[in-house]
Parts: C-alpha cells; structure tokens; sequence
C-alpha cells in the first residue's frame, strides 16, 4: 500500500477532520496516516475503520461473525437498499 504524503494528499479538494483525516468531496478520504480509502470506505487491500469503535480492520484478520455485524450495522444506517 501506498503512502501518501501531505503535499500529496492536499492536492485533493477536500479537508481535515477531528481525527486528522482528509475527507474528499466524493466521500473518498486519506486515513491520518495517509492511506487512501475509496468511498466505500476501503483500502485497496480491503481494510477498513470499524464503524463502531473506529479502530482499523485488517481483511486478513477477519471472521464471518464479525463481517455479518459489520453489514447489519450499515444495513441499519443507509437501509438494505443502499
């Protein structure tokens, strides 16, 4: 995975927030570290932030049972449909 530098990232029509993350117009956004996540809320290998503790996800760590929480989480804030 690519590190983005903060030059880099700025590039980008967007801004910063509490937690140091740079928010895109697009809802694509570089993490405070400065790893892209695209507006899904990926990275290219497949991690992600837990939309309940905040804390990142490694695809390689992951189980069933918590891959079911996770979608019935964003089923109930967006709606099965979306």
């Amino acid at each position: 995975m690519r590190q983005y530098s903060r030059d880099e990232i700025e590039e980008h029509e967007g801004y910063y927030d509490k937690d140091g993350f740079y928010i895109m117009q697009e809802g694509d956004f570089f993490d405070n570290l400065g790893y892209y996540y695209d507006k899904e809320g990926f990275n290219e290998i497949g991690g992600f932030y837990d939309p309940v503790n905040g804390q990142y996800v490694d695809p390689n760590d992951l189980d069933d049972n918590y891959m079911n929480a996770v979608a019935e989480y964003y089923d109930e804030l967006a709606g099965e449909d979306d």
